[in-house]
């Protein structure tokens, strides 16, 4: 995969009051992210959960500091300050936390691709990286099938 023009960007992401679901399991990522994200989209397709934003159908982000035999990844949606869980689903609200992005653009299938494109990057700039990760799922603009998807990590300067 080559790095195409307009492809890759440098973005602050500011706080955003999501809900979702919170996945902890072995790294590498076992078979129950599988599951993890079916019941999210159950939750999604339910209304459970549902986004704020029309520009964002979910965000998959991975939290830095975990070194080791296991993940956490968090599935969620952006929502309004009055969104409120319904009790009895799985899913709960928090904040993602500000941060500034290296994110590649590209398909579904290319996700792995995507982060592996977005540390080269941030490494030929001289920027330093964290652990963890970020996938922000969008509306596809051209009708293909599938979601357009923005993968990336997270850097300081």
């Amino acid at each position: 995969m080559s790095e195409e023009p307009g492809r890759t960007r440098i973005v602050e992401l500011r706080p955003r009051r999501v809900a979702g679901l919170r996945f902890e399991g072995a790294a590498p990522a076992s078979a129950g992210i599988v599951e993890h994200w079916r019941r999210f989209h159950e939750c999604v397709e339910k209304g459970t959960l549902r986004s704020a934003d029309p520009d964002v159908l979910a965000i998959a982000y991975t939290p830095p500091g975990r070194v080791g035999g296991s993940i956490v990844t968090e599935l969620c949606v952006p929502v309004d300050d009055g969104f409120r869980a319904e009790p009895a689903s799985d899913a709960r609200t928090w904040t993602l936390p500000r941060g500034r992005f290296v994110l590649v653009a590209g398909r579904l299938e290319e996700i792995r691709e995507l982060h592996r494109e977005a540390r080269g990057y941030a490494a030929a700039h001289g920027l330093a990286v964290e652990r963890g990760g970020i996938e922000i799922y969008r509306p596809s603009l051209t009708g293909a099938a599938g979601p357009r998807v923005e993968a990336g990590v997270r850097i300081h300067d």
